[in-house]
């Protein structure tokens, strides 16, 4: 008996487990450019930073309609000289706009807004990609994207500031403001987009079991006494 389940062990050792990718990510908008002032940067002049883009539909033609997206981030190219801690609020929204319409009012902008993510907010002091789990996943419904960010933080403070992709490609595609004593009210149209990263799930290889052969052992032979 101890032979045999020895040998089953054995059996199921000599084969590799590898889990299906349960996520995929779109980046939108293309990254063509870079930004240090769209999103948090770690200056002591960004403890507080909040911002709004629109998210084309056709930037976002690899998300099928109706799933749900249950992660999103950013990508730095540069990090800041050091690590910096805050906390962050993000905000989306469905549309069907092709420009941005929400105006400059902080408040008039998160209104109609689901606030898919509270919580922290590193900024790295390298090159990465930063991707925060939805405390609210997103059911994307086609077209265009809203999203806003809250960001605050406090000292230690970084010296260099972070840089993140971007793209210039919709004129007047984001508003966005600073202050370093609290959280602006009014924001400044810009052309400058970040680079978002969205995650939603696998349906084809959600949590699917792939089994690998990776080399074959012998059953387990008692040593002659």
């Amino acid at each position: 008996m101890k032979k045999t389940t020895l040998t089953i062990l054995l059996t199921l050792l000599s084969f590799g487990f590898v889990l299906a990718q349960t996520n995929l990510i779109v980046t939108a908008p293309n990254g063509t450019t870079t930004t240090q002032v769209r999103a948090p940067n770690g200056l002591s002049n960004y403890a507080y930073l909040r911002a709004s883009a629109l998210i084309l539909g056709s930037e976002l033609t690899g998300i099928p309609t109706s799933n749900t997206i249950n992660t999103f981030g950013f990508i730095t190219t540069g990090g800041a000289d050091v690590v910096v801690t805050g906390t962050m609020t993000v905000y989306m929204k469905n549309s069907s706009d092709l420009t941005f319409t929400l105006g400059t009012s902080w408040s008039s902008i998160i209104t109609g807004m689901t606030a898919v993510y509270t919580g922290p907010y590193t900024i790295p002091a390298g090159a990465t990609n930063i991707d925060l789990t939805l405390t609210t996943p997103f059911t994307y419904t086609g077209g265009s994207i809203y999203v806003a960010y809250d960001f605050s933080s406090a000292a230690p403070f970084a010296t260099t500031p972070a840089t993140y992709s971007a793209s210039s490609s919709l004129a007047g595609g984001c508003v966005s403001a600073n202050s370093a004593t609290a959280p602006p009210t009014t924001l400044a149209t810009t052309s400058f987009r970040p680079s978002f990263r969205f995650g939603y799930p696998n349906a084809v290889g959600k949590r699917t079991l792939i089994w690998v052969k990776t080399k074959s052992v012998q059953p387990y032979k008692a040593a002659s006494r």
